[in-house]
């Protein structure tokens, strides 16, 4: 039985700059991980719409195009001493082999995944960790500013430690233990003091318990400058994006009576890792979870855009209709697999 221990570490700011050598970069340490700044970040809204906050800086901005991907991939494939020469590509991936070590870039997002197959989710558990979180986030950060180098000029926090365990029970029933055999920090992007939120804008770096380096994730992607301020006038008010929330999730038969809000945040939202996005705006994002045990419900998580700019928003549709259309290619791609 594999399971995941995930929880939320003290958030370590990490401005991935470069630095001279033997020099290490400034670094402070918080209490507060992404969920929490992005909570703060809605109640700052709330004041500010309120008359007590006297701004609340926001902008809209456009991530870099993906651009070439094979050339893309050759440099990162350098960067991490895998020879391009075991370089192909499918519908979706360039992706890069070389023994058992794999990188995978998708060609529509940028989004990138590397791992080595053969201790990727297959090192031995062990029973105590020989590192505490602060060296493990270490060990990650220094992987993160050797490997990564596009990334020098974002700013990202470390905000969230898993521990993946095994166990498991002979014939008898009778367990052996839990063992720790997977650890995995994970870094999240800020952009002018807003964390993003959504399933995007994260760095996650894989380990053995003795720290070796085994796999990465990463759906950060260079942004523009600020395209644009986003004034009051252009700004939905928080109480106004709830209740148009509320009224949405009515009309598609949700009995809110059964479900508490537990959470608001707002921040830049970013798409997962293989949807197509091209424009950064601020939404808000609203979690409601079932009252009781006896509610047969999973927990709602809605978002909406924090922004009423026409011009904005026909940006942020663009990209929805093109993401539906590589759905609709991705399900049509699925059933021709199926009928060959």
């Amino acid at each position: 039985m594999t399971r995941e221990n995930s929880r939320t570490i003290a958030a370590l700011v990490v401005v991935l700059a470069a630095c001279a050598p033997n020099e290490n970069p400034v670094t402070s340490i918080t209490d507060e991980d992404r969920d929490v700044r992005a909570q703060r970040a809605y109640t700052k809204a709330q004041s500010f719409f309120a008359g007590s906050s006297a701004e609340l800086p926001m902008g809209a901005y456009m991530l870099d195009p993906v651009g070439d991907v094979s050339s893309h991939a050759s440099v990162r494939a350098q960067a991490l001493g895998l020879r391009a020469a075991g370089m192909r590509q499918t519908a979706t991936e360039i992706v890069v082999t070389e023994g058992t070590r794999v990188l995978r870039i998708n060609t529509q997002s940028g989004a990138e995944r590397f791992y080595d197959s053969a201790l990727f989710h297959r090192s031995h558990g062990v029973a105590m960790l020989p590192y505490d979180d602060k060296q493990y986030v270490k060990r990650a950060q220094d992987y993160v500013r050797s490997t990564m180098p596009e990334l020098a000029n974002q700013q990202l926090h470390t905000y969230k430690l898993r521990r993946y365990l095994n166990d498991s029970a002979g014939p008898d029933g009778q367990r052996s233990g839990e063992t720790i055999y997977q650890v995995a920090v994970a870094f999240n992007e800020e952009i002018e003091g807003l964390p993003v939120i959504g399933s995007g804008g994260k760095v996650q770096v894989h380990m053995t318990p003795a720290g070796e380096i085994v796999a990465h994730e990463m759906t950060v992607r260079r942004h523009s400058k600020q395209v644009t301020t986003i004034g009051k006038a252009e700004l939905v008010a928080p109480d106004a994006a709830r209740a148009e929330v509320e009224r949405r999730l009515m009309k598609r038969g949700v009995n809110l009576s059964l479900f508490t809000l537990t959470r608001a945040e707002l921040g830049y939202m970013r798409q997962g890792r293989n949807s197509l996005q091209s424009v950064l705006l601020p939404h808000y994002a609203y979690f409601y979870e079932p009252r009781s045990r006896e509610v047969m419900a999973k927990k709602l998580v809605e978002t909406i855009p924090a922004v009423k700019s026409p011009a904005l928003l026909a940006l942020l549709e663009q990209d929805e209709q093109f993401e539906t259309q590589r759905r609709a290619m991705r399900r049509a791609q699925a059933s021709a697999d199926q009928i060959k």
